[in-house]
């Protein structure tokens, strides 16, 4: 009765043997259409200096619009603030023309007495 050795015994051995699975790694890339497939698996996944390029010119993109967006909602805002300003200036002014006006009217009342 003999033994027979399943595709997990042999996976089980191979990571028991770091020489065995290095000398069976060597063999298979010996293949050249392994060799191959093997490049194209592992290229499928690194990034190329040409997907690092479009990535970093996209977060460049992205960058500049939200530069260009603050500053239209800084600039926005400026013009509120100015305009606010300006408002409680008029405002001001026209409290203080009327307090003096009133002030006024009251000196004249007291000089009259």
């Amino acid at each position: 009765m003999g033994t027979s050795l399943t595709a997990g015994d042999i996976v089980k051995l191979f990571e028991e043997d770091r020489g065995a699975r290095r000398r069976f790694a060597e063999l298979i890339v010996m293949d050249e259409d392994v060799r191959l497939a093997v490049i194209n698996a592992v290229l499928r996944d690194v990034a190329t200096k040409l997907d690092v390029r479009d990535l970093r010119d996209e977060f460049r993109a992205g960058l500049d619009s939200l530069r260009g967006e603050f500053k239209a909602d800084l600039d926005a805002l400026r013009k509120e603030f100015k305009s606010d300003l300006d408002s409680l200036r008029k405002d001001f002014k026209s409290d203080l023309d009327a307090l003096r006006k009133e002030y006024r009217g009251e000196v004249d009342g007291l000089r009259r007495e």
